[in-house]
């Protein structure tokens, strides 16, 4: 997990590069070049039942599935059509979520990242309502009640405010409301 968030804020600092010099947004071989492999890393992350790391099958797998929703984030500027895949991979988190005990089995931090990913994403309302009941349940639970903090909690995986501006808007509005 660590080198996929790794090599996403690799990306992230290198679209903030490329930003300052030309319309980054207008090149899609940019994001074939630089995000599509790490896309293709996240899909072909193998399920084991314990790696070395002491990442379990459920918290590696919930990682992969919110990743794959993080890039076709990133993805959205390029004009790549993320909305049709969005649902589809924001569904299968939403079944391993509900059918998993997380007590022990997840980290906090990641939990949070994925709840955050999850109710950003583009996904059917029910979908949507329940990871961000989960998500402010959490949240209540670790007494983050501001969106800095979580955005604190956020970047400690991967996030970038800049480049989600929705998404962090998104999120901003969910702790506002409650």
């Amino acid at each position: 997990m660590s080198s996929i968030c790794a090599a996403i804020q690799n990306v992230q600092s290198l679209l903030h590069i490329e930003m300052c010099r030309r319309s980054i947004w207008k090149d899609s071989v940019f994001q074939g070049l630089y995000i599509i492999p790490i896309l293709g890393r996240v899909l072909a992350m193998c399920r084991q039942n314990k790696d070395e790391l002491g990442e379990t099958n459920t918290e590696l797998e919930l990682f992969r599935l919110a990743a794959v929703l993080y890039i076709s984030a990133l993805r959205t500027p390029f004009g790549v059509d993320t909305i049709s895949t969005e649902p589809l991979y924001a569904s299968k988190l939403h079944d391993i979520l509900i059918s998993h005990s997380l007590v022990g089995e997840i980290s906090t931090l990641v939990l949070v990242w994925v709840l955050s990913v999850a109710f950003a994403s583009n996904c059917d309302t029910d979908r949507k309502h329940y990871f961000g009941r989960v998500l402010v349940d959490l949240l209540m639970t670790l007494d983050i009640a501001t969106y800095p903090r979580l955005k604190e909690s956020l970047t400690a995986v991967v996030w970038d405010e800049n480049l989600l501006v929705t998404q962090s808007q998104c999120l901003q509005a969910l702790l506002i409301l409650e």
